[in-house]
């Protein structure tokens, strides 16, 4: 606090300070610039089966390319977390094909495919799915979207798990589309896992047909807004993070000595990514004499 004599008049200035948790980490990151290297983190992807990388993308030609991802101790250590990418599904592919698959084998995995060939847990078949599982397709725990999945357009997508309310979520160019209650699986719970690609499935399914220019995994599970900025910024810049130590309101007050009048400006907001929310809190106070 400041204080700053004025004959009669002190004026007083308020600064507040909230601490409150860092923002919403990227752990690992691959642009595709110019090959499968991790900006983010030290896991480095290998091009694989013919994968290429023309410059901002990985080519995936549907038959044998791949890409696949030393992430093992990553997956072990997750429990709340988002996976991200912008991907163009070229050809309406039998189903089946993946967007990723991280796992150690068909019974321990959790995938994204553009198209799921079972109604299961529904709404419809032929559409994208997420699904996690620690005991084969028997055991999964899906989330599913009700429309199908674009075709020769990029598109963004985004799961998140919120393993501390047991929630997961699945979103399409900005928007949610699917909300699984009871997801009680998290990815620590598939350990180390070995078998971590984009773009096959441990399966005799489909290779996937198409590009991937941007996926990225998160330590924590990203909020609605925080997905529709993403999506907004496009696969070239992250969300900005701001400091563990926010500033959370500033205030600007007034007291005449003397008076039993107290008061305060409205200079008072609390801010998250560049968006101002203004306090509810009274111009004026009125305090003992």
């Amino acid at each position: 606090m400041k204080a700053f004599a004025i004959g009669l008049v002190t004026l007083i200035l308020v600064f507040g300070l909230t601490a409150r948790p860092g923002a919403a980490q990227v752990v690992h990151r691959w642009s595709f610039d110019v090959d499968a290297r991790d900006s983010v983190g030290t896991a480095d992807g290998t091009l694989l089966g013919g994968a290429v990388v023309p410059g901002g993308r990985v080519e995936l030609d549907g038959i044998g390319a791949y890409v696949e991802l030393p992430i093992g101790g990553t997956i072990a250590g997750l429990t709340n977390a988002t996976f991200e990418t912008w991907v163009t599904w070229d050809i309406f592919q039998d189903p089946w094909s993946r967007v990723f698959d991280f796992g150690s084998s068909t019974t321990v995995n959790m995938f994204l495919t553009p198209r799921n060939g079972r109604l299961d847990e529904g709404p419809a078949t032929d559409t994208l799915r997420f699904a996690i599982t620690g005991t084969g397709v028997g055991g999964e725990q899906q989330i599913n979207s009700p429309n199908q999945f674009p075709v020769g357009a990029e598109t963004h997508v985004a799961v998140t798990i919120d393993a501390d309310n047991d929630i997961g979520r699945l979103y399409v160019n900005g928007n949610l589309v699917a909300t699984r209650l009871a997801l009680t699986l998290s990815p620590a719970d598939l350990g180390n896992t070995t078998n971590n690609w984009l773009g096959r499935s441990p399966y005799a399914d489909p290779y996937f047909d198409g590009s991937i220019s941007e996926f990225r995994i998160y330590e924590t599970a990203l909020s609605g807004d925080d997905i529709a900025t993403s999506f907004q910024l496009g696969p070239d810049q992250l969300v900005p993070e701001p400091s563990a130590v926010a500033l959370a309101s500033v205030g600007l007050w007034f007291v005449v000595v003397g008076s039993r009048r107290y008061r305060r400006s409205p200079l008072n907001r609390s801010s998250r990514y560049g968006e101002s929310v203004r306090q509810k809190v009274p111009d004026t106070f009125f305090v003992p004499s």
